[in-house]
């Protein structure tokens, strides 16, 4: 669980996971997400599903987790229409507009001067 500042280039397990570290951030086809106030390092339901008491507190309070089901419904349903079906559907800016707290995580390495 990452608990330092939020921001664009905060640390995120997901950035072991999805990229070799040489070259995280220079696909264009993986986009990274924080969303703020829930404590889970992937988009799960388990928020609202579990009901263990130290799991919940893991995962943030349980408003949280509730509204990271509809954010995470809006973020895949954009990348699914705009990846898989062609849409034009201006993904993921509509999606940060609807949701402004939304941190878009950028891996992109700097180039050396």
């Amino acid at each position: 669980m990452y608990l330092g500042p939020r921001g664009p280039r905060a640390p995120t397990i997901g950035d072991l996971g999805y990229e070799r570290g040489a070259t995280a951030g220079n696909r264009s086809d993986i986009y990274r997400f924080m969303v703020p106030d829930v404590m889970h390092e992937a988009f799960t339901d388990q928020g609202v599903t579990v009901q263990d008491t130290l799991i919940r507190f893991r995962l943030g309070d349980s408003a949280a987790a509730a509204r990271n089901v509809q954010v995470q419904n809006d973020l895949v349903l954009g990348f699914l229409d705009c990846d898989v079906k062609g849409l034009a559907n201006g993904y993921p800016a509509t999606e940060l507009r609807r949701y402004p707290d939304l941190i878009h995580l950028d891996r992109r390495r700097k180039k050396p001067r």
